[in-house]
C-alpha cells in the first residue's frame, strides 16, 4: 500500500503532475472529500513524519467545490515539507518477505522478448510469476491470434459482439476507452485524465488521435496512448495510423462521459 500511495506515476492520471501531492521526501499520502463538498481531508507519511490536514466549516456546512486535492493537500504539503526540512531522506523498506521482480503488462508473466511494457512489481518471496510470457499465433493465416476464429464468427455475431475485422493486420482497433463505455468525472478533482489506447500496425510512423473530429493529439510511432482529460457529453474517437508509404488506416469507437454525482 505504501509503495502505491507514494508513487507520483500511479496518480498522475487521476491527479496530474500537479505539485500539491509531490514533496521532497518522497511521502506516501491520499486525499479525501466527503459528499457535496462537505469536507476534506489529506494523510501522508514518511518513515519519520506523520501529517493530517482537514479543511471544512465547523458548522457542517458545505463549501463550494473545494476537494481534498484543492484545499487540504496545499497545506499539507507546506506542514509536511516544513516537518521533514532538513533531516535525511530515507526511503520506504519493503516488509520482510517481499522481493521485486520484472514483469510485462498486462499479462503479469515473466517479460518476452517482444514485451512492449515491462515495469517491476512487489511478490512474496516465492510467489514471483515464473512462466514468460507468449503470444499465440493462428493457424488460419499465421497472424496473431487477434480476432476470433473462424468457427466462432457466426456465434460472435449473432450475440451482437464487435469482432476484428477479418484477413488483415494493418487495421487499427481503440482498445479504450471500451466501445459504448460510460466514464464519470469524480466531482472532487477539477482535472482528471483517462488513458487513450489503441492498437495499430507495427510500422506505423504516426498516430492521430481525433475526438468529435478536432485533433487532441499525434504520438510519433506506434506506442498509440494519448493522456485526455475528461469532458462531459457522448463523444466519438478516431484514431488514424500513418504508415511508412505514407496511407493511413483508421478505427474508431464511441462513450460518454458523465459527472458522478456520487461522494
Amino acid at each position: 500500500m505504501t509503495d502505491m500511495l507514494s508513487d507520483p506515476v500511479a496518480r498522475q492520471v487521476g491527479f496530474g503532475y500537479g505539485a500539491a501531492l509531490r514533496t521532497t521526501a518522497g511521502a506516501a499520502v491520499k486525499t479525501g472529500t466527503s459528499s457535496a463538498f462537505r469536507d476534506n481531508w489529506t494523510l501522508g507519511y514518511t518513515r519519520d513524519r506523520a501529517v493530517g490536514v482537514w479543511v471544512g466549516n465547523v458548522d457542517g456546512r458545505p463549501m463550494v467545490d473545494v476537494s481534498g486535492v484543492d484545499g487540504a493537500a496545499p497545506i499539507w504539503r507546506d506542514v509536511m515539507e516544513a516537518a521533514t526540512e532538513g533531516t535525511p531522506h530515507r526511503p520506504f523498506a519493503p516488509p520482510d518477505g517481499l522481493v521485486r521482480a520484472t514483469v510485462c503488462t498486462p499479462t503479469g508473466e515473466q517479460p518476452g522478448a517482444s514485451c512492449p511494457s515491462p515495469v517491476q512489481e512487489w511478490f512474496v518471496a516465492g510467489t514471483e510469476p515464473e512462466a514468460t510470457e507468449q503470444y499465440y499465433v493462428a493457424t488460419e493465416g499465421g497472424l496473431l491470434a487477434a480476432r476470433a476464429a473462424s468457427e466462432a464468427q457466426a456465434w460472435g455475431l449473432d450475440a451482437g459482439l464487435r469482432l476484428a475485422p477479418g484477413g488483415s493486420d494493418q487495421a487499427v482497433h481503440v482498445t479504450s476507452p471500451a466501445p459504448a463505455s460510460v466514464l464519470y468525472v469524480a466531482p472532487e478533482l477539477r482535472v482528471q485524465q483517462v488513458l487513450l489506447r489503441a492498437s495499430v500496425p507495427a510500422g506505423a510512423v504516426r498516430v492521430e488521435f481525433r475526438l468529435d473530429g478536432r485533433p487532441i493529439g499525434t504520438v510519433e510511432g506506434a506506442d498509440a496512448r494519448l493522456a485526455w482529460g475528461l469532458e462531459p457529453g457522448a463523444h466519438h474517437l478516431e484514431v488514424i495510423a500513418t504508415l511508412p508509404d505514407g496511407s493511413t488506416v483508421h478505427g474508431s469507437t464511441e462513450f460518454e462521459v458523465m459527472e458522478s454525482r456520487g461522494g
